[in-house]
């Protein structure tokens, strides 16, 4: 009697219509993360991907881009009006009297700069030189105002839990180039977001698309380095040996999961070299540490998001990203 585990969707599709349904899939697929694969994500593309590797800054709790370079005339017009009922019908705010609440205009001053008129704040003078030179986009919105669902569609798409985050499809799409660090890597600060790992996660693709957390001081992932006694030969040994069990086990279930963890643990031995160096910064210049704000004093001694150590952690973490980008890292959140 077939069990419930082996009669999965991919044993149906290998069976189903003398095995054209499995063709198929394979070709849709066409998984290159397999058992024993170095990569742990799939190199091979549809299309030669024109883009090459991301950084994205996601400052949650950053000032509002109504003050920054969202201009909303109309707003400030109607700065300290009660809410328009066509905005109140239908709707439920967590936080808001609708009753009472009035709307707020932005107090910066706002200019058009360079040929393409883009506005900015006087808050933003230095960017806004280069106005011709960076992409805004004005078009987006969302109803979403409370802070874990906000981000959650900020950075999957969707509100809902479960969906792949934008990291995720960007290394679905670009594949993988460095063998020994991961695709897709999240550096925080203090708290970070909100939304912790829902922000980062793989959703309901494979957990090799998954952002990894890394962390500025000390190893930059938890127990990547061995215990004291384990030499590299005999760890060596044991993942030569726990391998062949998961691939032994993959393919009786069929689980792609197994795969995927198979990966995890081959890139975990392989960071082993390659993180310490990249977590370095010793070669780096006193010009470049002073470029990044390392050595910054901040005004501010303490804020909401933690104490006056983490403007430091994130100066570094901005020179980390780029270390990353160098040595062909796809995606680096910052958040």
């Amino acid at each position: 009697m077939t069990s419930p585990i082996d009669a999965s969707r991919k044993n149906f599709l290998t069976s189903a219509a003398s095995g054209l349904g499995g063709l198929a899939l394979s070709s849709i697929l066409e998984k290159e993360a397999t058992a024993g694969s170095k990569s742990s994500t799939p190199q091979r593309n549809h299309f030669p991907p024109k883009a090459k590797r991301c950084i994205m800054v996601y400052m949650a709790g950053a000032p509002s881009q109504l003050d920054l370079f969202s201009h909303k005339p109309k707003l400030n017009e109607l700065d300290g009006q009660s809410l328009p009922d066509s905005l109140l019908e239908g709707k439920q705010f967590a936080f808001i009297k609708k009753e009472t609440a009035k709307l707020m205009g932005s107090k910066r001053k706002f200019k058009q700069h360079g040929e393409s008129g883009m506005w900015f704040s006087d808050v933003l003078p230095n960017i806004a030189r280069h106005a011709d030179d960076i992409c805004k986009i004005d078009s987006m919105h969302t109803d979403q105002f409370n802070h874990h669902p906000a981000q959650l569609r900020m950075l999957t798409g969707s509100e809902q839990f479960n969906n792949p985050s934008i990291g995720s499809w960007l290394q679905y799409g670009l594949g993988n180039v460095n063998d020994n660090l991961p695709s897709y890597v999240v550096l925080s600060a203090g708290r970070g977001a909100t939304g912790g790992s829902t922000l980062f996660q793989s959703g309901y693709m494979p957990s090799a698309y998954a952002g990894v957390p890394f962390r500025s001081e000390g190893e930059p992932i938890l127990n990547l380095n061995n215990p004291d006694g384990l030499p590299m030969n005999l760890q060596r040994k044991g993942l030569d040996a726990l391998s062949a069990l998961n691939v032994r086990r993959a393919k009786k279930i069929g689980d792609t999961e197994i795969d995927s963890r198979i990966a995890n643990y081959e890139l975990a031995y392989r960071m082993q070299r390659s993180a310490p160096e990249l977590m370095d910064l010793s070669q780096e210049s006193k010009k470049t540490l002073e470029a990044y704000g390392l050595n910054r004093q901040p005004k501010s001694k303490a804020g909401r998001g933690g104490p006056s150590s983490n403007y430091h952690t994130y100066a570094k973490n901005c020179l980390l990203a780029r270390r990353m980008i160098e040595r062909d890292v796809r995606f680096v959140n910052i958040i």
